[in-house]
This record gives structure tokens, C-alpha cells and sequence, in this order.
């Protein structure tokens, strides 16, 4: 056996006991010392690791993790008593359970004075357990104590890791595993940020940041897996890159790599308009349960049954900081933000957590002219138009930009800043995507990687309008209920066609009708949908939005429904925080500053979605026809993603110019307007003999008019007969509109057809047979 050096332990000793850094594991103070000293651990048998199904068995048993699972060497330790500095030995199997760092306290032997003694105890403890003498030219590698999980483990537990505070070195810790490892992050900045800090060792895998690097190509990860400098192989990837990275590696090979999805709860608050997110759920239960761990330090719970059956591994950290925090409750966000970042000192520096490039905006114009130029907004890269002058980064050594700095929501996550700074929090109840649970803001204070580098804290707040009267108690239930209920009408539906050819088409048309039921709709945000398609095309339960809706529901009903309740719960966690109203009534520059700002966003928007549809038109030109594919590169732009996405739902309809211009006259109205143009395209599309289209050409006749109620009257029997809907009498008027050319002096006279003006007939014609016209129209 190699000697420790004595004295240098001592010294590690000593200097650690004297910290005046007093963060750590809770009742945890460990130096570790390690050596080979025990078999491998008890690796899950091939045929179980390439088997999905014995995934979900070993799932079902909740594996916990053991000292294999978290060490190389998981045998000898040093434990030190902080009272007097005394040093005693543990010695651990690799097999014993640990299901949180508290568990690594076990049974303690006397230190022996003597290296033949310390030997003679070892072999002793080691065959009283039946596994065999300890080898005498063991190596002992002591690593000295440093607050990070690299102090307590080597590689991350499986399982559900609860790692409570931010900037613990979870992903260093994985990296500089020895094992394969995949580590998804939600957003471009996160898996970037992390990659530069590990450069000689992991490969980016994502889209294009900026100009600093091209999105990451196939080409590159077929180098860097056959790179044979690099024992093991680490990728930093971009959760929408996922798939086709796994596509490169192996499918016998990538169930050996160690899978990390960071930040889960990102998934969770963000898989309702990002519906691919939740796919990542279902390539981390294709890994075994030993390669997998969901990492997140704000801990939500999980609807998903399988997530509720993982282990759970929970870091519970003592001295965790309790904050001083001055909230200030108003009706005038903007305006109370600019008063207060004006009244700070303009020496320092100020970091503003507010989840809205327009509202950044307006405040910076509430600002002094001198004070503007020293403002930026740190956002994603799709919103850098829309930030325009004032986009920014971080410095390359994670130090803010400017003197004032304004951060969205993808800076609020996993991303370290090493600076010093007064940080003022905004939380807007009246925009869903703005409001701010308190695990979120706990995230936005954990970004600073200074000690006591938040200058001051203050958190600037307002409430909601719609507040919910008897909110359902078990919400979560419900949802979860309706879901596999929809599910088993869709199952229902689809055996039931397969069993009769005769009614196949129908049960299409009730499979259509029960998707379009399987939504909540809320106000100000597009419907969330309770079931989606998985990464197999089969209709699963959509968990992380059902986790969505239950987290939304609490902030509404128990946060942000009255202006007691905010700092009510921050005490209860037990910060310290100073509560005060300000009424501002904007004035008559902030409401012009508001509507000039709205208006050059939406020139931005505007002028970049035009120089896209230059391009649009001209792969037309040349290919008769867009894929998916050639759209693909415009879905990342903000000003452009509503519009590819219509336009690819629309272009096979009627002739591609008047489609592209219709929907650029429509492109800031509301969504009845797109209803509108869609019905008229369908419609056109429709073959002249359909059956529903000859119906309502036979009771709507040009030239004549009619009333309200009698298109309703007219109308409601032929869309409940072909679309199996009833329809009320304002959409009966809107249908009509979009169908027929109509002038409405009084009453609605039709004067002709085809109100859009459609040129030609695209390259799709409904035909005459096609009885499933719910997956055509909206209504």
C-alpha cells in the first residue's frame, strides 16, 4: 500500500475545519480516501439492458443506488469529527444502499496509529464480510475537501437527483466520470455554456450559437466518437438534438452510455408549447435504470407513474442561504422597475430577471438617456432581432456585459454568472409566461456563482384578474382521469374500425373528434393538449403538460390570486422580506413609449419575416413544393415560426402566392382570422361534388340575403351531418363568411364565391369521398 503523505492530511485537515465557509452536506464532513478494493459492481445482465420491456420491470423495483453506483472505490473512507478534528475509519461495501449523502454516516472503527495496523484492520473487516484480503499494493488517492458533489461522490446517482441548490458541479461531476456519459440540456444556451468549460473533454451538440459556432453536424460526431484519445466519450447535447445523436451512435452501444437530463423541471414548465421536450422522457426509459438520472434543484412532482416509481436520490445541503428580500407589490411593473433600478447605485452593477424583450424594452425607455447606454438584454438567439441594440452575452468569463443587464428565461436555468450584482426579479401574473413560480425565482438567485455577490435582492410583483373560484383540490386526479379516458375512447375507436371496414370511417372521424376534446383551453394561451404521440406514434398520456397545468393552477390560486400570499410563502421558506405597495398610474409617456415599442417589434418581425418568405418563394420556384425540411430553419426564428407553421398546413390547398400573401396580411390579427382563411382554402379545395360542399351551395344562393338566425338555421343540420359538430350561430355567420363572398348592409347578402380570391387549385383536391372533414376544418 502507498503511504498517504501525513502531514499534508493534516494540513487539508486543519485548513478545512478553520473555513469560513460553512456550506455543506448536512451532517456530512468526509475526506475521502479510495482504493480498488472490491469487485466490480453487479452490472444488469445484457439481455435485460437491450430489453425495454425488463427496463420498465427494473423500473417497477426501484433500484436504489448502492456505493458502486456512486465510486469507483467505494470502500475506504476518513471521516472527520468537526469538534475536535479526530479521524476515524469507515469501511463500506459497494453493494450497501445509499439513498441520500446523510446515508454515507455508517458504523465507525477506531484510525489505527500504524500503516501495519490500518492493514491488519482492513483485511480483518473485509473477511468478516466474506470479500476477500484487501490487495497490499492498493492505491490510496486522497482528494482534499472542496464543496462540490465531486467532494462526496464520482459519479452521479441514477435515478431522480434532487439536488436542492444550483452550481453544486453536477455536470463536472459527470464529465469527469469514468463512463460514457449523455448530458440533454432544455435550451442551446445551457448545453453551450457547460460545453465551454469542458472543451478538451465533451462535444457540443446543437443547433448554431450566434457566430461563435455552426450547429453541430454529423460529421463531427462521427470524429469524435472514433477520437481514440478519449477514453470516455462525453456529449453536452441540446434536448431537440437528442435523437440524432443516438441515430449516430449505435443503437447496441448508446444503452451503455450514462444518460443526464438536466434541469427537468424546465421540461415540465415548458413541454406545453415545446411538445417535443416530453420525447425526452421516453428515450431516458429506453436507457436502463442504472445509465439514467433526471437532475433538476428545483423539485417538482411528477403525473408520470414511472417517474413517481424512480429512485430518488435527494442532496440535502445545510446552511442553504436565506434571503433578504424586498418585495414591492404594484399595478405598474415597468414603470416600478425603471424607479427602482434608478434609485440604486450607478456604480454597480444590476441584473433584471424578466421573461419579456418588449417589457425590457419599455423600461429601458423609462430610463435616463445616460443609463440607456449602459443597458443589455441577455436572451436566445431567436429573440436577438426582436432585442435588437441591446442584445448581448455573457463575457467569456461569465461576467454581465453592461452596468445594467436584462435576462429572459433562458438565463434563468444553469447558467453561471461570476459577477457581483443588485438583482431585481419581475414576476407578471397577467402573462402566464412571465409569472414566476418560487422555485423559479429560487433558480434566477442561484445564478450568481460569487459569495455574496447579490448586492441586494428585490422582487417586483403584481396579480392576476381572473382568479378561479373552487379550484378543483385534486386537479391533478382530473386531468389524469380525463387523459386515460380520452385514451381509451381513441383505443375503443380504433379496434372498432379495424373490426368493421363498414365503420372505419366513421370511428376516424370519432378518433379526430376525441383529439380535439383532449385539450384544456385557458385564456391568453393556446389550448394544452392531455395526450400526445410518443416517440413510437403511439397516443400516451402527456404528462410534463398535465405537470404544467397543476403548477399553473397552484401560482393562480394560491400565489398570485391575492397580494398577501407572494410574500406569505417566501417567509414560510424562511427568507427574511419587507413587503410595500406602490401605485403608479402610467402616464401618457410610458403609454406612448409602450405602443411605439410594440409597434418596431413588430416592424423587426416584420422585415425578417418578409426576407423569409423571399427565400420560401423561391424554393417554390425552383422545386414546385416545400417540405418540413426546407421550413425547418424558420421555426427557430420567433418572427417566423407562426407563419411556416400555416403555411405548411395551407400551401397544397390553392395557389402558393395567394396563400403566402393572405397569410402575411393576416400575421399580427388573432386566430380567427387564420380560422377563417384556412376554412375558405379547405373549402376551395374541397372537389366540386363532395357532398358537403354541394349541400351548402344548394341552400346558400347568390344574390339572395339572409338573416343571422337563418344562416344558422341553414347551416347547423349539414356541419352536424358531415362534421359531426354543432355549431352556434356567430360561428354559423363566420363559416359563411369564409366560404362565400358577403356584403352585410343590414342583413348578409351573398354576392359570389371564393371570398379569398384564389387563383388556381393547389396540388391537394379533397376528394368527393373523404368523410373525415374534422381534420380539415375549424370550428
Amino acid at each position: 500500500m502507498v503511504k498517504a503523505d501525513s502531514l499534508k492530511v493534516e494540513e487539508a485537515i486543519s485548513k478545512h475545519l478553520t473555513s469560513e465557509n460553512d456550506k455543506g452536506v448536512d451532517e456530512l464532513s468526509g475526506i475521502i480516501i479510495t482504493g480498488e478494493l472490491l469487485p466490480d459492481n453487479e452490472a444488469i445482465p445484457a439481455e435485460e439492458q437491450n430489453s425495454e420491456q425488463a427496463s420498465e420491470k427494473v423500473s417497477q423495483e426501484n433500484i436504489p443506488n448502492t456505493y458502486g453506483d456512486l465510486f469507483d472505490t467505494p470502500n475506504l473512507w476518513i471521516n472527520i469529527d468537526r469538534t475536535n478534528g479526530n479521524r476515524k475509519e469507515i469501511y463500506i461495501s459497494e453493494n450497501e444502499v445509499i439513498n441520500s449523502l446523510k446515508d454515507l454516516h455508517h458504523d465507525i472503527v477506531e484510525f489505527p496509529d500504524n500503516e501495519e495496523e490500518l492493514i491488519a484492520e482492513i483485511n480483518k473487516y473485509i473477511e468478516s464480510k466474506q470479500t476477500g484480503p484487501l490487495p497490499l499494493k492498493t492505491q490510496i488517492k486522497w482528494e482534499p475537501m472542496q464543496l462540490t458533489l465531486a467532494t462526496y461522490i464520482q459519479k452521479m446517482p441514477h435515478g431522480i437527483v434532487d439536488k436542492q441548490e444550483a452550481g453544486i458541479g453536477a455536470t463536472t461531476l459527470e464529465i469527469n466520470s469514468k463512463r460514457h456519459s449523455i448530458i440533454v440540456s432544455p435550451t442551446k444556451i445551457l448545453a453551450y455554456t457547460k460545453y465551454i468549460k469542458h472543451k478538451d473533454k465533451a462535444l457540443y451538440v446543437g443547433g448554431k450559437i450566434n457566430e461563435e459556432r455552426d450547429a453541430t453536424n454529423d460529421k463531427e460526431i462521427k470524429e469524435y466518437l472514433a477520437d481514440t484519445k478519449l477514453e470516455y466519450k462525453k456529449f453536452l447535447v441540446v434536448a431537440d438534438s437528442l435523437p440524432g445523436l443516438l441515430e449516430q451512435i449505435k443503437t447496441d452501444d448508446w444503452k451503455n452510455y450514462f444518460l443526464m437530463i438536466d434541469e427537468v423541471d424546465m421540461i415540465q414548465s415548458e413541454s406545453n408549447y415545446r411538445p417535443k421536450l416530453e420525447d425526452l422522457i421516453d428515450y431516458y426509459f429506453q436507457f436502463p435504470p442504472k445509465n439514467r438520472c433526471l437532475v433538476t434543484a428545483t423539485m417538482r412532482e411528477f403525473s408520470n407513474p414511472r417517474l413517481q416509481q424512480e429512485c430518488k436520490f435527494k442532496l440535502t445541503w445545510k446552511d442553504t442561504p436565506k434571503r433578504n428580500i424586498q418585495l414591492f407589490y404594484t399595478d405598474n411593473l415597468d414603470a416600478l422597475t425603471a424607479q427602482h433600478i434608478q434609485s440604486l447605485s450607478h456604480t454597480n452593477k444590476i441584473l433584471i430577471a424578466f421573461n419579456s424583450i418588449r417589457h425590457c424594452k419599455n423600461i429601458i425607455k423609462l430610463l435616463t438617456s445616460q443609463m440607456q447606454k449602459e443597458c443589455s438584454i441577455l436572451c436566445s438567439t431567436s429573440s436577438k432581432n426582436e432585442a435588437g441594440d441591446y442584445y448581448s452575452e455573457l463575457k467569456p468569463d461569465n461576467t454581465l456585459p453592461q452596468r445594467i443587464n436584462f435576462i429572459t428565461s433562458c438565463y434563468f436555468a444553469g447558467v453561471d454568472i461570476e459577477d457581483s450584482y443588485h438583482l431585481i426579479t419581475v414576476s407578471n401574473a397577467q402573462q402566464n409566461y412571465q409569472m414566476l413560480s418560487l422555485d423559479k425565482m429560487t433558480q434566477i438567485y442561484g445564478r450568481c456563482r460569487i459569495p455574496k455577490g447579490i448586492l441586494s435582492d428585490t422582487i417586483i410583483y403584481n396579480t392576476r384578474d381572473d382568479k378561479q373560484k373552487n379550484a378543483d383540490k385534486n386537479y391533478q386526479n382530473t386531468l389524469l382521469k380525463q387523459a386515460e379516458a380520452i385514451l381509451q375512447l381513441q383505443k375503443a375507436a380504433s379496434e372498432l374500425g379495424k373490426q368493421d371496414a363498414d365503420l372505419a370511417d366513421l370511428f376516424q372521424v370519432v378518433q379526430t373528434a376525441i383529439r380535439e376534446k383532449a385539450a384544456v383551453q385557458l385564456p391568453r394561451e393556446k389550448s394544452i393538449k392531455l395526450t400526445r404521440k410518443n416517440i413510437s406514434d403511439k397516443n400516451v398520456t402527456a404528462y410534463m403538460n398535465i405537470d404544467y397545468l397543476v403548477e399553473r393552477q397552484k401560482l393562480c390560486n394560491t400565489i398570485y390570486n391575492s397580494y398577501k400570499n407572494l410574500p406569505a410563502n417566501l417567509k414560510e421558506q424562511g427568507h427574511i422580506v419587507k413587503s410595500q405597495y406602490k401605485a403608479i398610474v402610467p402616464s401618457e409617456t410610458q403609454i406612448k413609449l409602450d405602443i411605439a415599442n410594440k409597434k418596431e417589434s413588430d416592424d423587426i418581425f416584420d422585415k425578417q419575416l418578409l426576407s423569409a418568405i423571399d427565400e420560401i418563394r423561391e424554393i417554390l420556384k425552383q422545386k414546385g413544393k416545400i417540405t418540413e425540411n426546407d421550413l425547418v430553419i424558420y421555426l427557430s426564428q420567433k418572427s417566423c415560426r407562426k407563419y411556416v407553421i400555416r403555411l405548411n398546413k395551407l400551401w397544397k390547398l390553392a395557389d402558393n402566392e395567394t396563400i403566402m400573401d393572405k397569410l402575411w396580411e393576416i400575421r399580427h390579427s388573432d386566430k380567427r382570422t387564420y380560422k377563417n382563411l384556412k376554412n375558405a382554402a379547405v373549402f376551395w379545395a374541397l372537389d366540386d361534388k363532395h357532398p358537403f360542399k354541394r349541400d351548402l351551395l344548394r341552400v346558400f344562393k347568390i344574390g339572395r340575403k339572409y338573416k343571422a338566425s337563418e344562416i344558422q338555421e341553414l347551416t347547423a343540420p349539414i356541419v352536424k351531418y358531415h362534421l359531426h359538430k354543432t355549431i352556434k350561430q356567430r360561428a354559423s355567420v363566420s363559416l359563411l363568411k369564409a366560404l362565400f363572398l358577403v356584403e352585410r348592409p343590414k342583413i348578409y347578402l351573398i354576392k359570389g364565391k371564393n371570398p379569398m380570391g384564389f387563383k388556381k387549385h393547389g396540388p391537394l383536391r379533397i376528394p368527393r369521398t373523404e368523410e373525415n372533414l374534422r381534420e380539415y376544418f375549424l370550428l
